[in-house]
C-alpha cells in the first residue's frame, strides 16, 4: 500500500509585499524555513488578477525556486487560468519546472 503519511503546506503572503506589510525577502526566507523545518511538503501563493493586489504567482514562485531544494510550489487556486493565453502560461510554468528540478504543482 502506497505511503499514506500526510502532507502540509503553507500559503505564503505575496499580496503583503504589495501592501507594504512583507517584504520579498521576507517570503523566500519563509519558505526556506519551512523547508528546513522538515514538517512542511510545499509553499504556495495566491493567483488572481482581479481582485486583491499581489506579486505575480508565477514569478514569486521562480524566486523562491532559486532558494529552495526540496519543498513543492505551487499556487492555491490558478484564478487567473481562464484569463491567461494556453502557450504563454505552458512556457512560463515550464520555465518555472525547470527551474525548480519539477517541484511544481499546478492547482486550476
Amino acid at each position: 500500500m502506497k505511503d499514506m503519511k500526510a502532507k502540509f503546506g503553507i500559503s505564503l503572503s505575496n499580496r503583503a509585499v504589495v501592501l507594504g506589510g512583507a517584504k520579498m525577502d521576507d517570503l523566500v526566507q519563509a519558505a526556506k524555513r519551512c523547508e528546513d523545518s522538515g514538517y512542511f511538503h510545499g509553499v504556495w501563493v495566491g493567483d488572481n488578477f482581479l481582485s486583491k493586489p499581489r506579486l505575480e504567482s508565477i514569478v514569486t514562485l521562480s524566486a523562491i525556486a532559486c532558494h529552495t531544494k526540496e519543498v513543492k510550489l505551487g499556487t492555491i487556486c490558478m484564478a487567473s487560468f481562464p484569463m491567461r493565453h494556453p502557450i504563454p502560461l505552458a512556457i512560463q510554468w515550464a520555465s518555472l519546472d525547470i527551474l525548480s528540478e519539477g517541484r511544481t504543482i499546478l492547482a486550476v
